[in-house]
């Protein structure tokens, strides 16, 4: 779904087109060389707009990794302290047997 600037873009670049072909005078200026002027523009636009959501992704890809990290160690910590208490416990055990 086109935003509500991309339909702007095109309505205008569209209304140039056809007012380049049929008439310029008639679309006040709005000739082939401003529609590509106006293209330019929007595709400057459009490549900015795409760069600020795959830097977005990236960031939250990131912190999805340092979540993962932080998640792995601790449950390998609770894993290790699981297994070092029931070693402790089995020391105490035999030693008071």
């Amino acid at each position: 779904m086109l935003s509500f600037a991309e339909t702007k873009i095109a309505l205008v670049g569209g209304l140039a087109l056809v007012g380049s072909s049929l008439s310029p005078e008639g679309f006040e200026g709005w000739t082939l060389p401003s529609f590509a002027v106006g293209m330019v523009i929007y595709l400057l636009w459009k490549g900015e707009r795409h760069e600020k959501q795959q830097q977005k992704f990236r960031e939250d890809s990131l912190k999805a990794q340092i979540h993962v990290k932080d998640s792995i160690e601790s449950l390998r910590d609770e894993i290790v302290d699981r297994k070092w208490g029931r070693r402790k416990n089995e020391n105490r055990n035999s030693r008071n047997n």
